[in-house]
């Protein structure tokens, strides 16, 4: 139950605000944030795959509608915040949460799921990922290795 109640605290830590659950972009916030948390070393165990917009798990959303209305307390880490902190210094870096997100998930799922160089990533990000520019996507590279 652990799991469920971090999320939750997560959740909510990232929105600034409840899940909507109505909201496209909420649900695509918090499957990239979760990603990069998890990549950050936050104890999620979600596994993610490729999907029309990014990486993607399905338990997570299965678990984001199973929290949702349900009233749960968290008392997270320093780790924990500390990951939550770093997300959120981030989180308006291309204009609006969910680009950025989407755009830093996406470069580090190549790099580390895939195993891609900078430029290889670059490349990659431009293909499944047309509507970023090049100068967007070195960025995101770079924020990438900050967060590190």
């Amino acid at each position: 139950m652990k799991q469920k109640e971090r999320l939750k605290w997560f959740c909510n830590e990232i929105l600034r605000r409840k899940l909507s659950l109505d909201d496209f972009d909420d649900k695509l916030i918090i499957q990239k944030a979760v990603y990069i948390a998890q990549k950050l070393g936050m104890d999620f165990n979600y596994n993610f795959g490729w999907h029309v917009r990014g990486v993607y798990s399905s338990a997570l959303t299965v678990d984001i509608y199973e929290i949702n209305d349900q009233d749960l307390e968290y008392s997270p880490s320093p780790k924990e915040r500390e990951i939550a902190e770093k997300l959120l210094t981030i989180r308006n870096v291309f204009g609006h949460i969910s680009r950025t997100f989407e755009l830093i998930s996406t470069v580090m799922y190549a790099r580390e799921d895939r195993g891609m160089k900078d430029s290889e990533i670059t490349e990659f990000v431009k293909i499944v990922k047309p509507w970023f520019s090049e100068k967007e996507i070195e960025r995101a590279i770079q924020e990438s290795y900050k967060l590190n």
